[in-house]
C-alpha cells in the first residue's frame, strides 16, 4: 500500500495474487560482495538485508526474471535505498496499525473466551470498557416525587395519583446491557391492568401479566413491557416483581383516597372519564334543560335561579350559606348508553345517563376543601341533589306547564309519585367497616358472600397460600359449631371430596391443608371454590355455640383473606377509571 500497489521494477499495478516481496540485493548474494557495497555506500556493516530498506513489491514475473541474472552494485543499490527510505515511514505506519489490529483481534478472542467460560458478564465487561461501573443505588423512597424504588439492576419511578388527578404514570429502566438506557413508560391503564396483574407472585408462577415465558434451565424470562418484548435474567425478573409489589399498594391506595374525596366509589365510570350518577329518559332530560333555561341565574333571585341557562348541559351556578360568592358548583353531562355507532341499534334510544365530571371545575389541591364544604359538589352530593331535589322539582314544574298534566291535576289521569319512578342505580351509602370490627354473624355472612362473588368474577388474581389455608381452617371451625341439614352436608361433601360423613369431610380438608405446605400462592379460582363450602355452611347451617367467641375465631382465620381481598377489590376499581 505504501508503493501505491505498483511493482517496483515495471511501475505497473500489481494484485495481491501476483505480488512477491523481493529482496533488491538477493539473500544468496556473496557475503564479501555485500560488505563491499556497504563499505562503498558508507553503511554500517550490521545493515539488515532482510529489513524494509532492502525489500520491494514486485510482480512474480518480474521477480522471476531477475533470478540468477542480476549482480548487485553499489550504484544500483543506492538508487533503491533512495526509494525504500522514502516509503519507509509510511510502511512503518501501516505496520503499526496492522500490529494493533492483530493485538485487538487477540484481545477480542480472549474476552470472548472469558465470556464463554463465565469468568465475566457482558454487563461487567461493558461497564469496564466504558468506565461506567455504577449500578443503581438500592433505595426505597415511596414518599418522594416521583416515588422511586431500585435494586442494583432495576429501577422504577412512579408518579402516584395525586389529587385532583386520579391517574398516575410509571417508568421502568434496567441495567441489563441489552436494554440499558431504554426507559419504558406506562399509563394508568397499563399499570393497573398489566403490571399489577398477579401482584405478590413470583415470575415462575406465571400470574404476572407482563411475563410471557420463563426458562428455569437458562434462568431467564421473556417479558412484554409496553410494546417491547425482550429477555431478562430470572434474577432481574424477580427484582422487577419485588419492586412492583412495593409500589402497587401505594398506587392503589392513592386512587382510592382520591375517590374518597370525590365520593365516586359507588358510581360506574364511563369511557369519557365521567361518573354515571343515574339514568333518566330523554324527555326528562329535555325538561331539565328547559327548567335550567327558565331559571337562569340572571333571571331571578329565588333558590332555583342557579343555572347557566345557555349551556347544552347542566351548569349549576349558585351560592351556599357557607359561601357568599356565587360560583359554579357542578357540571352534569348527558351521556348515551352506547358510545359506538353500531350500539345505537343495541340500546334503547330514549334513555340518557347523567354524569359527573371532576376535571373541569377541580384543578388544584385547594379544591379538596371546597368539596368537603360543598362549595364544589362531589358525585354523591350531586346524586342526592338530583334525585331528591332537582328532578322532583322539574317534574312538578313540567306538570303545571303541560296541558296533559293539567288533566292529571283534574284527576283524569294518575301519575306515579316520584319515589316510584324508575331512575335506576339507587345509591346507598356504603359504610366501610374494618373486617376485624365486625360483631354480628349476619355481617360475617355478607362479607364471605362478597369474597366468593368477587373471586368468581376475578379469578386470575394471585393470593398467598395463607388466604386459602385460612378458608379451610374457617370451614373446619364452622363444621364444629354448626348443625347442617342433609342437603347442605351433601353439597359440602361433593365440594370437599368427603365420604358422606362429617369426619371424612374434615379429614379431606386436613389433607388439603397438608398439600398447601410447599405452595407459595394460589389463584382466585382456587379461593372461590374453597369459599363455596364456607358460604353454604354460614348460609344454611345453624350456629350452636357462643356467637361472640365463634366470630372472633372466624375473623382470625379470614383476616389475611380480607386484607388481600380489599387490595384486589380496589385494584379492580382502579382498572375501571
Amino acid at each position: 500500500m505504501a508503493y501505491q500497489k505498483k511493482c517496483y521494477y515495471c511501475d505497473e499495478g500489481v494484485s495481491w495474487r501476483e505480488l512477491h516481496i523481493d529482496h533488491f540485493i538477493p539473500s544468496h548474494t556473496d557475503l564479501n560482495l555485500k560488505k563491499e557495497i556497504l563499505k562503498e555506500l558508507k553503511l554500517d556493516l550490521s545493515f539488515d538485508f532482510n529489513g524494509l530498506k532492502n525489500v520491494v513489491p514486485a510482480h512474480s514475473s518480474c521477480n522471476t526474471a531477475r533470478k540468477g541474472k542480476y549482480v548487485p552494485t553499489a550504484v544500483s543499490f543506492s538508487g533503491a535505498l533512495v526509494i525504500t527510505e522514502k516509503y519507509l515511514p509510511r510502511i512503518l505506519e501501516i505496520k503499526e496499525r496492522l500490529d494493533s489490529e492483530d493485538n485487538y483481534d487477540s484481545d477480542v478472542a480472549r474476552m470472548a473466551a472469558y465470556l464463554e467460560k463465565g469468568y465475566i458478564t457482558p454487563e461487567r465487561l461493558y461497564d469496564t470498557l466504558r468506565n461506567d461501573d455504577v449500578s443503581y443505588l438500592e433505595i426505597e423512597d415511596l414518599d418522594s416525587i416521583p416515588a422511586r424504588v431500585c435494586t442494583k439492576n432495576v429501577m422504577i419511578d412512579c408518579y402516584l395519583p395525586k389529587f385532583p388527578e386520579i391517574h398516575g404514570s410509571m417508568m421502568i429502566a434496567f441495567r441489563s446491557l441489552r436494554i440499558r438506557d431504554c426507559f419504558i413508560t406506562f399509563s394508568h391503564s397499563e399499570i393497573v391492568n398489566t403490571l399489577f396483574q398477579g401482584i405478590g407472585s413470583s415470575p415462575e408462577d406465571r400470574f404476572r401479566g407482563f411475563i410471557v415465558a420463563t426458562d428455569i434451565v437458562k434462568k431467564n424470562c421473556i417479558v412484554q413491557l409496553g410494546n417491547n418484548r425482550f429477555t431478562i435474567s430470572l434474577d432481574e425478573a424477580r427484582q422487577l416483581c419485588d419492586l412492583i409489589d412495593k409500589v402497587a399498594p401505594r398506587y392503589i391506595n392513592a386512587v382510592r383516597s382520591i375517590e374518597t374525596v370525590y365520593k365516586t366509589e359507588s358510581f360506574e365510570h364511563s369511557q369519557k372519564n365521567r361518573f354515571r350518577l343515574l339514568k333518566i329518559s330523554r324527555s326528562l332530560w329535555r325538561d331539565i334543560l328547559e327548567f335550567a333555561r327558565e331559571f337562569d341565574y340572571e333571571n331571578g333571585d329565588t333558590e332555583w335561579h342557579i343555572f347557566d341557562g345557555k349551556a347544552i348541559y347542566l351548569k349549576v351556578f349558585c351560592k351556599i350559606p357557607e359561601d357568599s360568592v356565587r360560583d359554579y358548583r357542578v357540571f352534569i353531562y348527558p351521556e348515551a348508553e352506547g358510545n359506538e355507532l353500531w350500539e345505537k341499534f343495541t340500546y334503547a334510544d330514549d334513555e340518557v345517563w347523567l354524569c359527573w365530571e371532576p376535571s373541569i371545575l377541580i384543578d388544584s389541591e385547594e379544591d379538596k376543601i371546597k368539596l368537603q364544604n360543598n362549595a364544589l359538589w362531589s358525585a354523591e352530593y350531586s346524586y342526592t341533589w338530583l334525585r331528591t331535589r332537582l328532578i322532583p322539582r322539574v317534574i312538578e314544574h313540567a306538570k303545571h306547564k303541560s296541558s296533559f298534566l293539567r288533566k292529571v291535576l283534574r284527576g283524569r289521569y294518575k301519575v306515579a309519585p316520584f319515589d316510584k319512578l324508575d331512575l335506576e342505580f339507587d345509591y346507598t351509602e356504603q359504610i366501610q367497616k374494618k373486617f376485624t370490627d365486625i360483631k354480628d354473624l349476619e355481617t360475617i355472612k355478607t362479607c364471605v358472600d362478597e369474597f366468593q362473588r368477587f373471586f368468581a368474577i376475578h379469578s386470575r388474581h394471585f393470593l398467598s397460600v395463607t388466604s386459602i389455608r385460612g378458608i379451610y381452617k374457617a370451614t373446619i371451625l364452622c363444621l364444629q359449631h354448626f348443625t347442617l341439614n342433609q342437603g347442605t352436608l351433601g353439597y359440602i361433601n361433593i365440594k370437599l371430596d368427603g365420604n358422606r360423613t362429617l369426619e371424612t369431610i374434615v379429614a379431606s380438608i386436613e389433607q388439603k391443608l397438608s398439600e398447601l405446605e410447599y405452595k407459595v400462592g394460589v389463584n382466585g379460582s382456587n379461593v372461590e371454590y374453597a369459599l363455596r363450602s364456607l358460604c353454604a355452611i354460614l348460609r344454611e347451617g345453624e350456629l350452636v355455640s357462643d356467637e361472640n367467641i365463634f366470630i372472633q375465631e372466624l375473623i382470625s382465620d379470614l383476616i389475611i383473606l380480607s386484607q388481600e381481598f380489599s387490595l384486589l377489590r380496589d385494584l379492580e376499581r382502579a382498572r375501571l377509571l
